[in-house]
């Protein structure tokens, strides 16, 4: 009972709410019980059962009105305790199917007093109960409000992580994970799927013709078209500014043929009038679209390939589709190229280079900064870190590129301290999953530093949340080893991944970094309540909050108001050169925090 009610006997909801309750109802032998909610989204004056257990049973959960319910049963703010006559508060036919007699309701309130639910217990005898006993149940309350708000954040993070915020429907990374599944699916079952990527033509021109507004309504118009065109085995997502995604499962015949009946029919509602008040619009679009297994054989490549058959598409012609074809490979050949010209610069390093952008406090002061990997290809030209990056993982020597970024920061703070240049702050350098879970990571790490006299507080690990996942209890132990070395550890991009409060405490975190997603959308009122709740728990665990992505002074105003103190973005500066980050840090240096100064 004692881990039940300090919270630590699960960290899944419905199983601590069915611990709970069944470890009360075993006390008291009680005839039934249950833990309900208000549905407040649909029907207000609904009571739904989280739990339900009969006789010590765990059974359908029920779900009923309030206004059938006598009001003198109903308590919002103190236990209620009926030891005997229950048949007198008017007829009910729950009660009357257990013979009841008696009953117990604690509510269950939030931060702000207000009802959330109620632990309900009913007895078919007079009750006679220690004191102690409902002492007990209001523990179990007042734990479960902790819970219910858990729970809610959770809840609120998933729709942050997973769910575009204007349009509601499923963003980006929730269409890797549809993916996947169908993936599995069609080469359990035989079958097909189609990905069709859906670009909405010149929508620049129609913000600057019609004004923002307009374009914003015909955006919103368009995801309500395509969102009643979902099925059982078609959905829809948003995955860009004007860029949606229509997955289509269990195609079994003529693949190509149903791509292209969806094609024409969805470009049908698209190009279906917008009209607003005395404004009218015509939209049209572009559409590239691959059938996996059949055409790609690879899940990273799926989204990609429906990508290029789009680029070619809007190449050909607007208002036109395309379906990946042979010629498309050229790309994944120079994605091959792309891997044995990264190998070639990891040897000589002549290529590669490091960046640093600037960590701030809210008046621009250097606190620290993160450094980033740059690519120069003699032969290619300047390569994006996203497709580097990506090629390096897929070919499965992320490690090595990892290992360089620290060689490289660890060499550019030698020539900082060769010329008499001393920097306070931490250098942050991101750290990939494949990096964490090789088993001689901590050794690689620590002998780098050491060899080039670099002190380990001197450097910071950024991890994302994906990444610390892999292999949590392994992560931990070396993550540990680490900080007791003098290196700190940042998660990094928190709220786009897995996104669970439950795991936090269990992490060797100093840093914790709200991820740009956030800070973009802090104009929608729910983003900012989910920020400051962030915040606020990142405080309590003694977290320094960093805010990335940060673009203008009202993020910055904002954020700082609700207790963020450090800040990373192009507000403040760019990712630049050493030789840019040394010239801009000597005139934004506060003495208390950090200094970058030359010392003469």
């Amino acid at each position: 009972m004692e881990s039940l009610v300090k919270g630590n006997a699960s960290n899944n909801s419905d199983d601590f709410y069915f611990e709970m309750l069944s470890e009360l109802q075993r006390i008291s032998n009680a005839k039934c019980a249950y833990i309900g909610f208000l549905n407040e989204e649909n029907q207000p004056t609904t009571f739904e059962s989280k739990v339900f257990l009969f006789e010590g049973q765990r059974r359908e959960n029920i779900s009923f009105s309030l206004n059938q319910i006598d009001d003198e049963l109903i308590t919002y703010d103190k236990m209620l305790v009926i030891k005997k006559n229950l048949e007198k508060f008017g007829k009910n036919e729950l009660f009357e199917k257990l013979s009841a007699k008696a009953m117990i309701n604690c509510p269950m309130n939030n931060d702000t007093g207000q009802l959330e639910g109620s632990i309900v217990l009913i007895y078919d005898r007079i009750l006679d109960l220690p004191d102690s006993f409902y002492n007990t149940v209001e523990l179990f309350a007042s734990r479960s409000a902790v819970e219910i708000k858990r729970d809610r954040l959770e809840r609120e993070l998933h729709q942050m992580a997973y769910f575009d915020y204007k349009t509601k429907l499923p963003n980006l990374m929730y269409l890797h994970q549809q993916i996947n599944e169908s993936f599995d699916t069609n080469i359990q079952n035989g079958t097909q799927s189609a990905l069709l990527i859906v670009d909405l033509n010149k929508f620049a021109e129609i913000n600057r013709q019609f004004g923002f507004n307009m374009g914003e309504k015909a955006l919103y118009e368009v995801a309500a078209r395509l969102k009643n065109y979902q099925t059982p085995d078609i959905s829809v997502n948003r995955i860009g500014g004007d860029e949606f995604s229509v997955l289509i499962n269990t195609i079994t015949d003529d693949p190509q043929g149903i791509v292209q009946l969806h094609w024409e029919a969805i470009n049908a509602l698209v190009e279906k009038p917008i009209i607003d008040g005395h404004n009218s619009m015509k939209l049209s679009c572009s559409g590239g679209a691959v059938i996996f297994p059949l055409q790609v054989e690879q899940k990273p490549e799926i989204l990609r390939c429906a990508e290029i058959a789009l680029e070619q598409a809007k190449q050909a012609k607007r208002n036109d589709m395309r379906l990946f074809d042979e010629e498309i490979l050229h790309e994944i050949d120079r994605q091959s190229r792309l891997v044995s010209l990264l190998k070639l610069a990891l040897i000589d390093q002549k290529e590669l280079f490091p960046v640093f952008q600037p960590k701030v406090d809210a008046n621009g002061n250097l606190i620290g900064a993160e450094a980033l990997a740059r690519w120069v290809s003699s032969e290619i030209g300047f390569v994006s870190p996203q497709e580097f990056v990506s090629a390096a993982e897929n070919s499965g020597f992320i490690g090595q590129l990892g290992f360089w970024m620290v060689e490289a920061v660890c060499k550019q703070i030698n020539h900082w301290q060769a010329m008499g240049i001393e920097f306070k702050g931490r250098i942050a350098i991101n750290f990939s999953a494949f990096q964490l879970i090789e088993e001689d990571f901590v050794e690689k790490l620590v002998q780098l530093v050491e060899e080039h006299h670099v002190q380990p507080t001197q450097i910071e690990l950024e991890l994302t949340e994906s990444g610390l996942l892999t292999n949590m209890g392994d992560c931990v132990k070396k993550l540990e080893r680490l900080r007791k070395l003098g290196f700190t550890v940042a998660l990094d991009d928190f709220g786009t991944g897995y996104s669970s409060l439950s795991y936090l405490k269990d992490l060797p975190l100093d840093v914790l970094k709200i991820d740009r997603s956030f800070v973009n959308s802090l104009d929608a009122q729910n983003t900012t309540e989910l920020a400051r709740s962030i915040i606020s728990i990142g405080q309590h665990m003694s977290l320094s909050i960093v805010a990335e992505g940060v673009e203008d002074v009202q993020q910055v105003n904002t954020l700082s108001q609700m207790g963020c103190k450090i800040f990373q973005g192009y507000y403040f500066a760019k990712p630049m050169t050493a030789d840019d980050f040394f010239t801009w840090a000597a005139s934004h240096t506060h003495e208390s925090t950090t200094r970058l100064a030359h010392n003469s």
